[in-house]
């Protein structure tokens, strides 16, 4: 009977509770050039981070920097200049060729000034410094369409109405959404966020 190969090289790490997905591991080895384009991660996803929870008696799952991402392609962060909050989406121009290029459409004149286009407006796009196929929209930071709950009717009729038309001007446009799911529509927080005892967290929305 043969013998199986020997084992070559270190064991790999033992599994961590809370440690960075494969997916995670894109976002923390971009931090550095993110940065350098005005954009910070949050803790967890920059190179010096130590888990919060270490040494403690905390779960990491109680922890903000305990989390994984439920979107790998998307995550918020930071614009160093003033605070405000972003997102940021990763996209394959391999599998999505059209993407940035139809985003890019909704956002300049005459279509970016229609009172019927709801759609997403982007702050830029940056093309991947390791990856040719990769690029990363910046976007503003959306929450979803029903957190917190609507009050009245009277929001929930203008929130149908504003989804309704946004797709219909996408249509009128040749562009077809294709992903019409509870999750795609999302809202801008705008300043209606000032009216809430506490800011949306961008873990848990």
């Amino acid at each position: 009977m043969s013998q199986p190969p020997e084992r070559t090289g270190s064991p790999p790490a033992p599994w961590k509770y809370g440690q960075l997905s494969e997916a995670e591991l894109y976002w923390r080895d971009r931090q550095p050039w993110l940065e350098e384009h005005g954009y910070m991660l949050r803790p967890r996803y920059r190179p010096d981070w130590t888990p919060s929870w270490e040494g403690t008696s905390e779960s990491h799952f109680m922890c903000e920097d305990g989390r994984r991402l439920i979107h790998p392609h998307i995550l918020d962060a930071t614009r160093v200049s003033d605070g405000t909050v972003v997102t940021l989406k990763k996209i394959d121009n391999s599998v999505h060729p059209y993407e940035v290029e139809i985003a890019r459409m909704f956002c300049t004149e005459p279509l970016k000034l229609d009172p019927r286009n709801h759609c997403v407006q982007i702050i830029e796009v940056l093309q991947d410094p390791k990856e040719e196929a990769a690029s990363i929209i910046v976007m503003p930071f959306l929450k979803t369409y029903n957190k917190p709950r609507f009050d009245t009717i009277g929001e929930a009729l203008e929130f149908f109405h504003q989804a309704l038309e946004g797709l219909q001007f996408m249509h009128e446009n040749r562009v077809a959404h294709r992903l019409q799911r509870y999750l795609s529509p999302q809202c801008d927080d705008g300043p209606a966020a000032a009216l809430r005892p506490q800011a949306i967290s961008p873990v848990k929305c």
